[in-house]
């Protein structure tokens, strides 16, 4: 399942690499307001960021458990992660992500 994982975190990663190159003028934006944010602020926003992949982790995990099933909370917020990542890069309604989590259980 892991090596799964990683090959769906690497489409994803080459997936953003293509959108941002793609778009350059978006790319450059993001460039001029990173060098006059304050650290502190995308400190809490990275912080923010990293409890919404570990809330919709729990999310996923306690009908799980609930079910009789073992989910790590580790794996849970790796899924979570990736899941988000796929509806970010591929947008589709979610769909895509939550299919992708949904087959990533099917070997728990």
């Amino acid at each position: 399942m892991s090596r799964k994982l990683s090959w769906v975190a690497g489409l994803c990663i080459l997936v953003a690499v293509i959108v941002v190159a793609l778009r350059a003028s978006a790319a450059e934006e993001f460039i001029r307001l990173a060098e006059t944010a304050r650290p502190l602020w995308l400190v809490v926003a990275v912080l923010l960021r990293l409890l919404t992949y570990m809330a919709q982790g729990q999310v996923w995990r306690e009908p799980i458990v609930a079910a009789g099933s073992e989910l790590t909370r580790e794996t849970a917020y790796a899924l979570s992660l990736i899941k988000l990542l796929i509806d970010q890069a591929i947008p589709t309604a979610g769909l895509s992500g939550t299919g992708a989590f949904a087959r990533s259980l099917e070997g728990v």
